[in-house]
Order: C-alpha cells, then structure tokens, then sequence
C-alpha cells in the first residue's frame, strides 16, 4: 500500500497525517488488504477487465492501460530507466498485473482479494517520489505476492527473510550510535529519527522501513501510521521495504544509496531476489 504519511516537521512523536489527503479522500478498509487472493489475472482476463493490461511484456501491458497518454509515456520512460534484472521481473510477469482502476480516488492500493492493484494517476504524476512511485510500489506488491506463492508463501520478501535483514540494519545502526555517542538504547532511537528527519526525501524507504520494526519509536519524516503496522506485524516490514525499494529503482533511484547505507543487509537480499528473478 502507498498511503504514505507525513510527521509534522521536525517532530519524531508528534501526530500523523496523510502526505496525499488532497486527493486520497476515500480510504479503503484496511482489513480487507490481507485477505488472500481468491480469483488471478488469468480469471480477470477471462472476464475481460477493462483494467486488465494486455502486450507481452511491461511496456506492452503500459500501451494498453486505461490511463492518459501522458501517464503511460511516464510509466513507459521507469520501465526503460530500471536496472536490466528489474525489468526481467517485471517482463516475466507483466501478464498477471492487474490494475484494477488507474484513476482510483482514493489510497493507492493493491487488493490481494481482488488479485490487483489501484493507483490515482493524477496524483502519481505528482508524487513528490518519482512520478509513477504509486504504481511501480502497488505492482511491485503484485510481484511480490505471485514470486512468493511460486515458493509457497506470500510473499517473496518472506522467502528471502528482508524483514529479519531489516531488523539487523536498524540494531547496527543504533549500536553504531550507542557506541559513538555513549548514549543509552531510548537516546540512539531520538538520534536515528533526527538522522532520517533531515534527509527528508532520501530516506524515505528508510524512515518507513525503520518505523514498521518500532511502532514509529525509530521515524523521520515519511512513513505509514502506527496503527498501519499494528494491524498487519512485522511480516508486512518485508513487503513495503520490496515494494519502496522497486519502486524507487523505477522512478527514483537517486535515493537508492541513501537506502544501501542505512539498511545494506536488506538491500543485498532485495539484489539477490532481483539477480535470482525470484527463484531460490
């Protein structure tokens, strides 16, 4: 999911509030985010879902999106910037992602119930991460989803263990701080979200990431809400740290080495499932 919220500037405990209110007036029931998926692309297909994009590889599946001219020249530009092992995956793929709606007027989201994913192209065209951030993130949930349940689970962020890598970036790092400034545990934490707080943009993956695994105790600027995590446990660290790394690799990859400083561990796995393709 890419409800990404914002902290007020320059407090790590104050409230949260949504960065797309504007235009995400309609959130969707969270609960139903989780379910399993009960019917594929091929049933969409078979359906003949509008939504469904259709071609033989990613740029093919963009052609036919229902969405602007504009929307699908910006998502075909991320698609031809990845790195080559990214575009494999999605190429391999692309005939099983749905986008149900592309002009969705609420959270962007993908709908694991639904077997498909929902973006606001409007406001994707925007996003103060990478233009088209909000789809490459709900696919990238997709891609995640259909590689694990080639391995029998949900997920293959599970299969390669990114939240238990996650949780050993966020120990180093606040060990390294206890180290250097002699401070206690509950002082690195403070240390680490001033830290993440003035790199706004860069570490957004990061701030996330490092929120999930902390009930927000460890924050910056960007995450999702404490209540967001609590519903879904840590096994959802994994997922979002795939989908926000796949997605900056497609339309922001100036933060990508903000993210393999602050958590390497993670992003090696993230490069291993990318150079495997998915396969173990």
């Amino acid at each position: 999911m890419n409800g990404f919220y914002h902290l007020e500037t320059g407090r790590c405990g104050g409230s949260l509030f949504e960065l797309s209110r504007a235009v995400d007036r309609s959130p969707i029931a969270a609960a139903q985010l989780d379910r399993p998926i009960v019917r594929d692309a091929a049933a969409a297909r078979q359906r003949g879902d509008a939504g469904h994009m259709g071609g033989r590889n990613m740029e093919g599946r963009i052609d036919t999106l229902e969405a602007s001219q504009a929307y699908r020249d910006t998502l075909r530009e991320c698609v031809r910037r990845m790195p080559p092992e990214l575009r494999d995956v999605y190429d391999r793929y692309a005939g099983q992602l749905v986008c149900l709606d592309a002009s969705f007027p609420g959270t962007s989201h993908f709908s694991p119930a639904e077997g498909g994913f929902r973006v606001n192209e409007t406001a994707d065209l925007a996003n103060p991460f990478g233009a088209g951030n909000a789809f490459f993130h709900e696919s990238a949930h997709v891609l995640d989803y259909l590689m694990g349940r080639e391995h029998g689970t949900d997920g293959i962020s599970t299969v390669y263990r990114l939240t238990e890598a996650a949780e050993a970036d966020l120990e180093d790092a606040l060990s390294s701080i206890m180290g250097a400034e002699s401070c206690s545990y509950e002082e690195a934490q403070g240390k680490l979200s001033a830290e993440l707080a003035s790199h706004m943009k860069e570490s957004a993956c990061v701030s996330d990431v490092f929120g999930g695994l902390t009930g927000n105790r460890v924050v910056g600027i960007s995450g999702h809400s404490a209540d967001y995590w609590a519903l879904r446990g840590c096994d959802a660290v994994g997922r979002e740290a795939f989908a926000e790394i796949t997605a900056d690799s497609a339309c922001n990859p100036a933060v990508l080495a903000y993210t393999q400083k602050m958590m390497p561990r993670t992003y090696a796995a993230y490069q291993r499932i990318m150079e495997k393709g998915g396969r173990v």
